[in-house]
């Protein structure tokens, strides 16, 4: 459904093990999914990175911008992993 998303931690996946960040900055509700995996990446490296989580939109006010199963997709990707950000 979401492979664009696959992408995106694969190409970020050697980065936070490379750089190993303190903070992860999860710029939109696309992101957010990357910045959790990645802090566990890092975790199991005994690393904790913080993750902010900046969306410049809600996820429930893009609703008119995609089809009904891409918008739950999204919306249902945002609330699984808002909670692990530790500043929003």
């Amino acid at each position: 459904m979401l492979p664009h998303l696959l992408d995106i931690e694969i190409a970020f996946g050697q980065y936070f093990d490379t750089v190993l960040p303190s903070v992860i900055h999860a710029h939109d509700f696309l992101t957010l999914p990357m910045a959790v995996r990645g802090r566990q990446r890092l975790n199991r490296q005994g690393l904790a990175p913080l993750i902010v989580y900046d969306s410049h939109e809600l996820v429930e006010g893009l609703r008119r911008h995609y089809d009904p199963e891409r918008f739950r997709a999204y919306l249902s990707m945002e609330e699984r992993y808002i909670s692990e950000a530790d500043a929003i």
